[in-house]
C-alpha cells in the first residue's frame, strides 16, 4: 500500500571547443560579476511590514477574506480553516506582536519573486518563532501596481530547536537552491514525499534512513496503528494517507553546506463503516469548524493541509531532520 516513486535524475554535460587561428593567451582573474538583487532587503522589510499590519486588521474585525488575500496557495485554504475555528467558538482569531525578522532574501535574477522571514509572534504570555515565505509572480505585477506579496508557507518553529544559520553572501543575501539540487542529503524535491513515506511506513519503512524520527513523522506513523486497530473494534476502516502538495517548494543554503527547506503536505484520513450495522464517525474536535453534521454514519473523509520547515545536511551529512509545522483540516465530507 506504501510506495515511493523512483526518481531517475539525468546529468547533461555541454563541452565547449576554442578555435586555433590565436593562440590561447592567460587573462587575469577578475571578481565574478554581482548581479543587482531583483528584490532587495528594504523591499522585503516593507513587505513584512505591510503583511503584519494588514493581519492586525483582518484579525481585529474577523475579516477571513482580507486575510485570504495576505496569502496563496494552500496557505490560503489553512488560514480560512483557522479563522473559521475562532468563529464557530464565538472568539476572534488570535491577535499578534511580531518581533523585529531576520529577512533571508535570495539573489534572483527571475520570477517567480520569493524571500523568507524569521521573526518572533507573540499571543498574550505565548512565544514562538515564525518562519514564512512570501512569495509574488509575474501576473501578480500584471494585474496589481503594487506587485503585492503573499504568504506561501507559513510553518512555527518546534520549541527547544535552533534554527541553522543561513549563508548569506557579502551584501547579506541569502543563497537559494534549486529543487533538484545535489548537494544535499535529500534533493529539496525529495524531502516532502520522504516525509509522507515515513509518516505511513514509521520507523521500518523505506524513508528511515533518510529522515529523522520525531513528533512530525514517525508519531503519525504510530497514532495511525493505534487509531487502525481501534477503528476496527468499532465495525470501520480506517485510513490516514500523507501526499507531497502540488505547490512550491523553497530551499536556502545554510552554513556548513546544508538547506533550509520549506514545502507543504496533504494528508486524507478516511473512516467507512464495514458492517450492515450503522455506526457513530464522530468528527474529530479539530474538523468540526469546517463541516456542518458532528456526526455521520457510514463514511467520513477529513482532509488537511500541513507547512512544514525541514533542515536538510549535507550529502553524507545523516537524515532531515522536520523543525517546523502549521496546518488545520480544510475539508470534510461523509455521508
Amino acid at each position: 500500500m506504501r510506495r515511493i516513486a523512483a526518481v531517475a535524475l539525468v546529468m547533461v554535460t555541454a563541452t565547449a571547443c576554442t578555435g586555433d587561428a590565436e593562440p590561447v593567451r592567460p587573462v587575469a582573474a577578475s571578481a565574478p560579476v554581482r548581479v543587482p538583487p531583483k528584490v532587495t532587503l528594504d523591499e522585503a522589510a516593507r513587505a513584512f511590514r505591510t503583511y503584519v499590519a494588514t493581519d492586525a486588521v483582518a484579525r481585529g474585525s474577523g475579516d477571513v477574506r482580507l486575510a485570504q488575500d495576505l496569502s496563496r496557495d494552500g496557505r490560503t485554504r489553512i488560514v480560512m480553516a483557522q479563522f473559521e475555528q475562532s468563529l464557530v467558538k464565538g472568539e476572534r482569531p488570535a491577535r499578534y506582536e511580531w518581533g523585529e525578522p531576520t529577512l533571508l532574501v535570495p539573489r534572483l535574477d527571475r520570477f517567480p519573486h520569493w524571500f523568507a522571514a524569521v521573526a518572533e509572534r507573540r499571543s498574550g504570555q505565548a512565544r514562538e518563532t515564525v518562519l514564512l515565505v512570501f512569495m509574488r509572480v509575474e501576473k501578480d505585477l500584471e494585474l496589481r501596481e503594487d506587485g503585492r506579496w503573499r504568504v506561501a508557507v507559513h510553518s512555527v518553529l518546534d520549541r527547544g530547536v535552533t534554527l541553522p544559520k543561513a549563508a548569506l553572501d557579502a551584501e547579506g543575501y541569502a543563497v537559494p537552491l534549486a529543487t533538484f539540487d545535489e548537494s544535499l542529503a535529500v534533493s529539496p524535491r525529495l524531502v516532502g514525499p520522504l516525509h509522507a513515506t515515513l509518516a505511513e511506513e514509521g520507523s521500518s519503512g523505506a524513508a528511515a534512513d533518510l529522515v529523522a524520527p520525531g513528533h512530525h513523522t514517525t508519531r503519525y506513523h504510530a497514532d495511525i496503528q493505534r487509531d487502525e486497530q481501534r477503528y476496527q473494534r468499532a465495525g470501520m476502516h480506517y485510513d490516514s494517507i500523507f501526499g507531497a502538495a502540488n505547490y512550491p517548494i523553497f530551499a536556502l543554503r545554510t552554513e556548513g553546506g546544508g538547506a533550509l527547506v520549506l514545502y507543504a503536505l496533504n494528508r486524507t484520513t478516511k473512516w467507512e463503516a464495514q458492517t450492515y450495522n450503522v455506526v457513530r464517525i464522530d468528527v474529530p474536535p479539530n474538523a468540526l469548524p469546517v463541516t456542518v453534521d458532528p456526526v455521520y454514519r457510514t463514511r467520513l473523509v477529513v482532509e488537511e493541509i500541513h507547512n512544514y520547515v525541514a533542515e536538510v545536511p549535507a550529502k553524507g551529512g545523516g537524515p532531515v531532520r522536520v523543525i517546523g509545522y502549521d496546518g488545520a483540516v480544510t475539508r470534510t465530507s461523509g455521508k
